[in-house]
């Protein structure tokens, strides 16, 4: 199996951001199951005639079913969202583990700290140390990446 580093190296923000956006929709799930917890389901009403034609009575009560409907449908999406997070979380391991697999440390460190790090290509150079700039980091990497 060819390991495609820079694809790998190149999707990481983007799985990072939507774990990121996953986990702010299961707050979100979790938060909308409670609230109609406490509601204890849905609430429906509706006025019907008396017997003498002249009265309106008010009934009210709860729907169950819909209640249950939704409770189950949003458990559902909580839960894939989590599988998917777990999925996310597995390519962000192994694209770790490919930079770590490097032999050139020089350009481990950079794609460690560009990357992993989530550093600046300035903050990578000052990591670096003195001889290196941004540019000459971010040139190295282009080149091995080429």
């Amino acid at each position: 199996m060819e390991i495609n580093i820079k694809k790998a190296l190149e999707s990481l923000e983007s799985l990072r951001v939507e774990k990121e956006e996953n986990e702010k929709r299961i707050k979100y799930l979790r938060q909308r199951k409670e609230k109609l917890e406490a509601a204890g389901g849905s609430e429906v009403a509706d006025t019907v005639k008396g017997n003498d034609g002249k009265h309106s009575i008010l009934i009210r009560g709860t729907a169950w079913p819909e209640y249950d409907h939704v409770i189950k449908i949003l458990t559902q999406r909580e839960a894939n969202l989590s599988n998917l997070n777990v999925k996310i979380e597995e390519q962000i391991k192994e694209t770790e583990e490919i930079i770590n697999m490097l032999t050139d440390s020089t350009i481990r460190r950079m794609l460690t700290y560009k990357y992993i790090d989530r550093l600046t290509w300035q903050q990578t150079a000052l990591r670096m140390g003195g001889r290196y700039t941004a540019d000459s980091c971010r040139k190295a990497v282009e080149r091995f990446l080429k």
